[in-house]
């Protein structure tokens, strides 16, 4: 059976592990204690049911969060089928931090992409606007070529 120390359990949740310790002392959480340097430790099960029955969606920053949760959890053995129950050891190896660090990459290269996409946007209306004063510009040269046409022509019919 897997384990989680409250540190870990804090990391997951993003809380500070006073909020995981009050979860445990509120029993919303159940942990064992052991004495030595395992200390305080709480099983998968308990976890999973924790997360099944009282995390809400506000505390679940977004989807791909809550899966890569359960994948870490499905790691432990808990959770077998399904694609999470696939995911979980290459999860499990990756490591929390290195996931969440690679999700704010992830998100920064997306928040990046639509920027320059914004930009360039801007700048192919920059451009239209520029074509459309253009064309302005050349529609009122054309109108004056006209009428100077007009005016020699009636000249010619003098003549």
């Amino acid at each position: 059976m897997k384990y989680y120390s409250v540190q870990h359990i804090a990391d997951l949740y993003d809380v500070s592990n006073e909020t995981v310790r009050r979860w445990i002392r509120d029993k919303k959480l159940i942990a064992e204690s052991k004495r030595g340097r395992t200390g305080i430790r709480v099983s998968n099960e308990s976890l999973i049911e924790y997360n099944n029955k009282y995390a809400k969606d506000s505390d679940k920053k977004d989807s791909v969060e809550k899966s890569a949760m359960m994948a870490l959890l499905a790691a432990g053995g808990v959770i077998a089928a399904g694609p999470l129950g696939l995911l979980g050891g290459a999860l499990a190896a990756m490591g929390l931090s290195e996931l969440k660090k690679k999700m704010k990459d992830s998100k920064l290269k997306n928040i990046e992409k639509k920027l320059m996409l914004e930009k360039k946007k801007l700048r192919l209306l920059e451009l239209i606007v520029s074509i459309e004063h253009q064309i302005d510009d050349l529609r009122t040269k054309s109108e004056e070529i006209n009428s100077e046409i007009k005016n020699l022509e009636e000249l010619g019919k003098d003549l």
